[in-house]
């Protein structure tokens, strides 16, 4: 029988060997040193690609994107989405300074790293470490998300955003698009029913086809049961049908 080590050791081959895929979109020239750490490490399989010649990515084996910005340039979200297909998009800089994380948050990215990259830190970023709980993560926002909804203007943009389109979907999008740059949360969506009583996705960021089927069957229970649904633990609720693993 293998000791406590050699049992630790395996379980870290292990795991490694189960490998994070992942896509970089890079804008800089040196953008080898900023991934230097991830080829390095056996956890990771890595591809980089210019953002001014790829229009698409493979989705199949995929586990995320990295998204490289740069100051004084804003990327076009609808391009992102295009290229990851809802896979999720991670943004990352060599720039310290708040305006790259403010354009990563209201871009809607589902998080924001510092370049050189670290595993460790892309490992959380895509959920393949433990990250902390929601609250936690919310709790050093409350006093600045306190200030903005404070201000008149932030609840009238928001209105004006939702009632000059007409076509339900571009309300959805103006939804989650606000949200998304509120609320460091890794995917949003809007969700309807229909006559019929199937549910569908009007608005979306960063949403999987796994998660859309997710987000599909708690959109059923909150229409039939008229309250909001709140979970730990999707995959183990029992209030969730069709839906676990």
């Amino acid at each position: 029988m293998p000791g406590r080590r050699e049992q630790a050791s395996l379980r870290r081959r292990e795991e490694d060997r189960s490998g994070v895929t992942l896509a970089i979109y890079h804008v800089s020239r040196d953008f080898e040193r900023h991934v230097a750490a991830l080829r390095r490490s056996i956890r990771f399989r890595v591809t980089c690609q210019s953002q001014r010649t790829t229009s698409r990515v493979p989705k199949k084996g995929l586990d995320g994107v990295l998204w490289e910005l740069a100051p004084g340039k804003t990327p076009d979200r609808r391009r992102v989405a295009s290229i990851a297909r809802g896979i999720p998009v991670v943004s990352y800089s060599e720039h310290g300074g708040r305006e790259v994380a403010d354009v990563s948050r209201a871009r809607g990215f589902a998080s924001h790293l510092r370049a050189p990259l670290r595993p460790a830190a892309v490992a959380r970023a895509f959920g393949a470490a433990p990250r902390p709980d929601l609250t936690v993560r919310l709790k050093p926002l409350q006093a600045a998300l306190r200030h903005r909804f404070r201000r008149a203007d932030v609840l009238a943009e928001l209105v004006r955003a939702t009632l000059v389109p007409v076509e339900p979907a571009r309300v959805a999008d103006a939804l989650v698009s606000r949200m998304a740059g509120w609320l460091p949360v890794p995917a949003w969506a809007v969700v309807a029913v229909d006559h019929e009583g199937r549910t569908g996705l009007l608005g979306r960021r960063f949403v999987t086809d796994e998660l859309e089927r997710v987000i599909q069957a708690i959109g059923l229970w909150v229409m039939k049961r008229g309250e909001p649904f709140a979970s730990a633990a999707v995959a183990a609720d029992s209030r969730v049908e069709g839906v676990g693993g």
